[in-house]
């Protein structure tokens, strides 16, 4: 219970309040990190996984090349500030759901922390003066430096940022979007479509037009999924989703009266972007090694891009690692949604965990919050997935014992020979028992008690 209720402080600290001050250079987050890795200790859970030993081949290479470039103190303190906070957050989750079984509630509490980011954004689009200062009093700076700035009408449009600044709360909003719609059984109820549209209707103010579209898709994705064995349900799911997009894309704008949108005046172009993705892979090619805060001092500007971005941190050799962890990811998701689909997984936390993945790795494509720089979501969605097909691998191994079990304990008691009705074929040898047609389509009657009797299967 206590490792719960500290588990839950810890998340909520590193989503909101990850660089408060509480004495000196240390934070609030470099505080609890230490909590949680001894409460983690005292679990037994710090344990370094395969995922967790090729990410920190790329942090070798990247640790590597920053401290050769003078840069030591600024590496370091990512190390700390970061990097550290997303392995303990990974640890501490996949504690949760190995020991405690808790992911409903770590479901639980990140949809809750997208609802208040939600109400925050959209009271500060319409003005309310205690939500414009919360992020002053809380001291969250990047949220306070976009809000001064929204304040000064130097953005295009008024578009605002909650307690976690625009891109951020674009992507933590697109995937608690998402994650409102889980439901333990797969079946969406009332309140789910509620709390997605608050949700959502936050997100279309925030402006974030990658995390609009990621979560639009995903979602659609998501009830694909879970209504995959009724189409009814599907077309509903759908129907439902469509109209509340249209509400809040076409009704929205003219209700709070703006239309310099970031969707109609743009901020960074895709020209842009492709440019400052070509630039970082030039300094690639004239420095195999990486070195990003040596290209950010020189004048280099974010990739806005993960393949770009993991070349550009880790060089040809730790961005190709992390290229391949990605890739790796990617095909386990697809092969979670195939496998749910023929009924062979039934765990729909699992389902969800994977498309709010996806949901980030989608705007990874075209931002900097990534798995190259340690987003602590990201690792909790990881550790999650990989929690939960470690438990579904169990599950299937049980059953295949048990079924197995069954079918020895079958074959002792009653001998040899089986006589099938429907195909008139007799088998008279055991082998013939381990026939998947016999158990999984023909119910067996059984007639006569010795070993020496014939078995007879009826359809």
């Amino acid at each position: 219970m206590i490792f719960k209720l500290v588990y839950c402080i810890y998340l909520v600290i590193c989503l909101f309040f990850g660089v408060v001050p509480i004495f000196g250079a240390i934070t609030l987050r470099h505080a609890f990190t230490i909590l949680m890795v001894l409460f983690c200790f005292y679990e037994g859970g710090v344990k370094l996984d395969k995922f967790l030993k090729w990410y920190m081949v790329f942090l070798f290479f990247y640790v590597l090349v920053e401290v050769a470039s003078g840069f030591s103190s600024i590496i370091f303190s990512k190390l700390l500030g970061t990097y550290l906070a997303s392995f303990t957050l990974y640890m501490a989750t996949k504690t949760m759901i190995k020991k405690y079984d808790a992911g409903m509630l770590i479901i639980g509490v990140l949809v809750a922390c997208g609802v208040v980011n939600s109400v925050v954004a959209i009271a500060q689009f319409y003005g309310s003066p205690l939500a414009q200062t919360i992020p002053d009093i809380l001291h969250i700076d990047i949220a306070e430096e976009e809000l001064d700035m929204y304040e000064r009408e130097d953005l295009h449009g008024s578009y605002v940022g909650g307690l976690m600044g625009i891109v951020i709360s674009g992507y933590f909003l697109s995937a608690t979007s998402v994650l409102a719609l889980y439901n333990r059984k797969g079946k969406i109820k009332v309140y789910n479509w509620i709390i997605f549209a608050v949700i959502f209707f936050a997100l279309f103010l925030v402006q974030e037009r990658s995390g609009v579209a990621a979560g639009l898709m995903c979602a659609f994705l998501f009830l694909a999924l879970v209504s995959v064995r009724n189409r009814k349900t599907l077309v509903t799911s759908s129907l439902v989703l469509i109209v509340a997009f249209f509400v809040i894309t076409k009704l929205g704008p003219r209700f709070v009266s703006f239309e310099d949108t970031r969707y109609v005046v743009q901020g960074m172009t895709d020209e842009n972007r492709i440019n400052h993705a070509r630039s970082a892979i030039e300094w690639v090619l004239h420095n195999p090694m990486g070195g990003a805060d040596c290209y950010y001092f020189f004048g280099g500007y974010y990739p806005h891009n993960f393949f770009a971005n993991a070349l550009l941190y880790g060089g040809v050799y730790g961005g190709t690692v992390l290229i391949g962890i990605m890739i790796a990811q990617l095909v386990k998701i697809g092969k979670v949604f195939l496998s749910y689909s023929k009924g062979k997984i039934s765990s729909v936390l699992l389902v969800v965990s994977c498309v709010t993945y996806l949901c980030y790795t989608i705007n990874s494509f075209f931002h900097n919050y990534s798995l190259v720089m340690g987003g602590e979501m990201i690792f909790l969605l990881w550790a999650m997935i990989s929690s939960l097909l470690e438990r579904e691998k169990r599950r299937l191994l049980k059953r295949r014992l048990l079924k197995r079990r069954l079918q020895n304990s079958i074959m002792k008691s009653f001998g040899k020979t089986v006589n099938s009705k429907r195909h008139g074929r007799t088998y008279t040898n055991n082998r013939s028992l381990r026939n998947p047609c016999l158990w999984k389509k023909y119910p067996c009657r059984i007639y006569g008690q010795s070993s020496g009797k014939r078995i007879t299967t009826t359809s």
